[in-house]
């Protein structure tokens, strides 16, 4: 893919997205409470599946989480798979 993926995060719609220009092309759902982020689900728009564009929103969200000194409750699949094939960002996740 030639486009240039950025992330950003949109809390007023609980939303991380990817951007493709001024267009929206995936994202990461999600709910904050204190130091908790719950991340619900990851989509892709189906064009731009295969790309990375879901790994790049999943790591931003994560770094951002590390930066804040945030815990991570996922309910997203996709989430749990990209935490297990990078463990780094184990620790983030809330054991209870």
């Amino acid at each position: 893919m030639d486009t240039k993926i950025k992330v950003r995060n949109d809390p007023s719609s609980g939303r991380y997205e990817a951007m493709a220009g001024d267009r929206v092309i995936g994202e990461l759902a999600y709910e904050r409470q204190g130091s908790r982020a719950t991340f619900w689900h990851t989509s892709v728009d189906p064009e731009f599946q295969g790309h990375g564009v879901g790994e790049a929103v999943v790591r931003a969200a994560l770094d951002d989480l590390v930066a804040n000194g945030m815990t991570l409750t996922s309910y997203c699949s996709f989430v749990t798979e990209f935490i297990a094939d990078n463990p780094g960002y184990a620790t983030l996740l809330d054991p209870a």
